[in-house]
């Protein structure tokens, strides 16, 4: 299997809630970056679901260099001490599905956001857009992946405040019906292997792809995405099975409740789905009467068989549960929330239309509540039969806010019946391994970089205790709960 590249944007600066800050070098090493000792903590051994009492973790530069019982480690003279005695301390998460937006608004709102959250690693499902073909940086609210490769060198000299990024292609969705089919807009075989390779050569780390790609057009591009190296990864396209797009290479499948893990497991498959494709196709369509009758007519036993295909292959779900949450989850309105003073205008913009949106082609959260409720059973079910799980939260969407969105997920994720030990691990160990980094990533032992969080209470008692956040460790630097605020 072909890793993605990981971009390892490291060294963090000051941090406040929407201003990016050149950090201070006085009495820091060469790279900004303190020696650290973490004393009389607990440490979350993330791998097997314990906690491991009355640790020291010695950081230095940007690693871990030991982690053992206090008694047997001995601090270096100089180190800066962190007191974790009461405390436990995890690796930095990382939220699997989340938008970038703009390069401003990036830089300025959502990476302090991120960090603050203790979110060290993100994986942006449509971070680039195309700047002299269609879709174009003027229609959508996008970076391009110039400018993510600028943020993780910035962010490297210490410059810029942001998480690691796995950087995803624009979503490669399709021409409408009254559109050609071009290379950069691909509706047939050539053109999707000759976007494949377009992709490639602007630097990617994977395709993004979408709902309403052709049939052909997927097999042709999964074809030519495995023959280039480049992982595909996203939406299943209507016209195509979960199944036959795991065979095909898909390397994740987003929004598990949602398209076509939903439409395999009905026992009325081929009617529903030619129903979905007919009201894609519409002038006005209108998904919830289908979405609701694929959940009455759920069988198991199909949805064992979709899991089991999915394990041999190697493909991963992220449930994105905070994009169907119930009635009484949405509130208060996101408008009335605390974080909304840190949305942009533009955001809020988006968010009042996209919430607009959503509602005319799905329907409202209280006729979908059946589907939540599916969505839930249906992700326990998934990983009771042995299928990968990794937590994303869907940041960008409305109500979701970057940062704190990951730790609700991991709440709801919980909430579906999940341990909280499968479920932190799905935000910390399960992407490193997904990312092929797990020499470096996802756990908290000696050679591991150290991105790190403290908490103040126990994850695998209350999934919850994520948000006790008392200091963040961003590749060894050390940010406080002051630094936080």
């Amino acid at each position: 299997m072909t890793s993605t590249r990981v971009r390892f944007a490291a060294g963090i600066g000051c941090v406040t809630l929407l201003t990016a800050c050149a950090p201070d070098s006085a009495g820091v090493g060469s790279r900004g970056i303190e020696s650290l000792a973490i004393t009389g903590v607990t440490v979350i051994d993330v791998a097997t679901g314990t906690a491991l009492p009355d640790r020291t973790v010695l950081v230095a530069d940007d690693r871990i260099v030991e982690v053992g019982p206090t008694t047997e480690v001995s601090v270096p003279p100089g180190d800066t001490l962190v007191p974790g005695e009461g405390k436990y301390l995890i690796p930095g998460l990382w939220d699997m599905h989340e938008h970038t937006t703009t390069d401003d608004i990036t830089r300025e709102a959502l990476f302090p956001l991120f960090i603050a959250h203790g979110v060290t690693g993100v994986r942006s499902m449509a971070a680039d857009c195309f700047e002299d073909e269609t879709p174009s940086c003027e229609e959508e609210p996008l970076a391009t992946i110039l400018q993510v490769e600028a943020w993780e060198t910035e962010i490297a000299k210490g410059s810029l405040v942001g998480p690691r990024v796995v950087a995803g292609s624009y979503y490669v969705n399709g021409p409408s019906p009254d559109e050609p089919s071009t290379p950069y807009n691909p509706g047939t075989p050539e053109d999707a292997r000759a976007h494949a390779r377009i992709l490639a050569d602007r630097g990617v780390d994977f395709i993004k792809i979408y709902s309403g790609l052709d049939r052909d057009a997927f097999f042709a591009l999964a074809e030519e995405a495995r023959r280039i190296g480049l992982p595909f990864e996203g939406h299943v396209p209507e016209a195509v099975r979960a199944s036959e797009a795991s065979e095909a290479g898909m390397r994740s499948i987003e929004h598990l409740g949602d398209g076509n893990v939903l439409v395999e497991c009905s026992t009325q498959e081929g009617q529903l789905r030619e129903r979905f494709l007919a009201e894609i196709d519409s002038e006005a369509p209108y998904f919830a009467p289908i979405i609701l009758q694929l959940v009455e007519t759920y069988d198991p036993g199909r949805c064992a068989n979709v899991a089991a295909t999915l394990v041999r292959h190697g493909t991963w779900v992220v449930p994105t549960l905070m994009v169907m949450r119930l009635p009484e989850e949405l509130e208060p309105h996101w408008r009335d929330d605390p974080l909304f003073d840190a949305l942009p205008e533009t955001e809020v913009d988006l968010w009042t239309e996209y919430e607009g949106w959503y509602t005319a082609e799905l329907g409202d959260p209280e006729t979908l509540a059946p589907h939540a409720r599916w969505a839930r059973e249906l992700l326990r079910s998934m990983v009771e039969l042995g299928v990968p799980v990794m937590a994303g939260s869907d940041a960008g969407d409305p109500g979701v806010y970057w940062g704190r969105g990951l730790h609700e997920e991991l709440e709801l994720m919980v909430d579906a019946g999940l341990s909280a030990a499968t479920v932190l691990r799905s935000a910390t160990l399960a992407p490193a391994e997904f990312l092929g980094a797990t020499d470096s990533l996802g756990t908290v032992q000696p050679g591991k970089i150290a991105d790190l969080v403290l908490v103040d209470g126990d994850p695998l008692v209350d999934i919850a205790n994520t948000q006790r956040i008392q200091a963040v460790i961003v590749r060894g630097r050390l940010l406080e709960r002051a630094d936080l605020d």
